[in-house]
């Protein structure tokens, strides 16, 4: 036992010496070690010279190099969570023109009107009190349960709609939520007319941002560990369930109308819209759901968000959500469609400039699904890093989701929503206008010539 004190007195004492001892010479040592690795770094051809990773990282960017070292891993298609990283859309380049006396400012004490109503001429429209809508996120394959419901409460407490997602329907989320969109999508479940009369909206969903019309796959993990899901998706635990790329029985103008007047008449006349990935054939699928009678339309840009697809579809797929809506409002504009059917738009879109330039360029509202997880999670996520990504919170699959609060996100993502508002009404009161339907493409400008060309918007340094 003596022996044992002994050296562990010694340790003790060799330790401290050594720490006094690299106390004392940490400069000299410093020097030394950054003298060697400097030399090295500054002699060793290229070929040898860690220095190579620089011109290798900046040629694939940080991104790029990752998902490559991902495809290496595991020979699949990689799944990238949250869309592309890429801006296709410039909305830097558009500006608001403020007024002074040309046209007054907004007189002091009054807000601009926010509410908007989406399918003016349904036997029954949905009336929101602000133009920006939470956009269709799936439980199960996606989000957990807390979440739908958080995101169903925040949606209330503002007075905008929640949207179940391409997924199963909440009874959970149908009643934290005030008005609710319901996703017809091309999985067989919620169909069934009971489950429909519940909707405040319908949207046949075809496709959206950047992986268009393709099959969505439901992976046998998913379904094993969540028996729920499993069983509102009509499979068993631990099955896999590949959602079709194409609507059965939906091949034309005449096989949609019969869907829409079939749910028209479920539902007793709420609003029946169709959503779509933006594409450059976008005029001839306008002309198709037109001729169908829909109520509104939703188009998601290419920067639209995902839980996860694969990674060279969200980076070259679709049309940028800046060109659709120029595009869409044109076509609106053209066949006279204003007041008759909603123009909704969405994809990348994250903060109130970018949803009013969207609104002043003729979308009669916008919906946001990534800016909404984030505010959603805002402080939450001290619970998971530095060791986990904040999507352990939300995810359905994500190991810490059962420390997700459910009140807490709400009131977060309905202050970001309210803060949004507020900033949209600032920016109407600055161009002297009561209401933000009376912003239009009178109302902006742009410093590039192209942008302005196709925006049909004045060229800044030209009066």
């Amino acid at each position: 036992m003596h022996a044992f004190w002994a050296a562990l007195l010694a340790w003790v004492v060799i330790l401290i010496l050594l720490a006094v001892s690299l106390l004392l010479l940490r400069r000299q040592i410093i020097k030394f070690l950054f003298a060697n690795f400097t030399k090295v770094l500054m002699t060793d051809n290229y070929v040898e010279n860690l220095a190579e990773m620089y011109a290798v990282i900046f040629k694939l960017t940080p991104q790029l190099l990752l998902e490559c070292e991902l495809r290496s891993a595991t020979g699949k298609s990689l799944e990238r969570p949250f869309g592309t990283a890429l801006r296709f859309s410039k909305w830097e380049y558009l500006f608001f023109n403020p007024v002074y006396l040309a046209r007054m400012p907004l007189a002091d004490g009054l807000s601009a009107g926010t509410d908007v109503v989406i399918g003016p001429k349904a036997r029954r429209p949905l009336t929101l009190q602000l133009p920006v809508m939470i956009g269709g996120m799936a439980y199960g394959n996606a989000l957990s349960p807390a979440v739908k419901v958080a995101l169903a409460k925040a949606a209330s407490a503002v007075g905008t709609c929640a949207n179940t997602g391409h997924g199963p329907f909440l009874k959970e989320e149908r009643a934290a939520a005030d008005k609710l969109v319901l996703q017809y999508s091309k999985g067989q479940w919620a169909h069934d007319e009971e489950t429909i009369r519940q909707a405040d909206m319908i949207e046949i969903a075809f496709g959206r941002g950047s992986i268009g019309g393709t099959a969505v796959q439901i992976s046998s993990e998913t379904t094993r560990d969540d028996p729920r899901f499993a069983e509102l998706i009509g499979v068993q635990p631990g099955e896999e369930y590949k959602m079709p790329r194409r609507f059965s029985g939906i091949e034309n103008a005449t096989d949609l109308k019969k869907l829409v007047n079939k749910l028209r008449s479920i539902t007793g006349g709420v609003p029946i819209g169709v959503k779509i990935g933006a594409t450059h054939y976008l005029e001839q699928e306008l002309d198709i759901f037109v001729d169908a009678g829909v109520d509104a339309i939703a188009i998601c840009g290419a920067e639209g968000g995902t839980h996860g697809s694969a990674a060279s579809l969200l980076d070259n797929l679709g049309l940028p959500t800046l060109p659709a809506v120029i595009r869409a409002a044109h076509y609106f504009d053209l066949h006279k469609l204003r007041g008759k059917i909603s123009l909704l738009v969405g994809g990348g879109l994250v903060e109130p400039g970018q949803f009013l330039k969207a609104l002043a360029l003729g979308a009669d509202a916008v919906f946001i699904g990534t800016a909404a997880l984030v505010a959603l999670v805002h402080t939450q996520s001290g619970k998971v890093l530095p060791w986990e990504p904040p999507t352990g919170l939300i995810f359905n699959a994500g190991r810490s989701r059962e420390q997700f609060d459910i009140e807490a996100g709400a009131k977060s993502l309905a202050n970001f929503l309210r803060s949004c508002n507020a900033e949209m009404q600032s920016l109407a009161a600055a161009m002297g206008r009561c209401h933000i339907n009376q912003i239009n493409k009178k109302d902006l400008c742009s410093i590039h010539p192209g942008l302005a060309k196709i925006a049909e918007v004045d060229l800044a340094w030209q009066p």
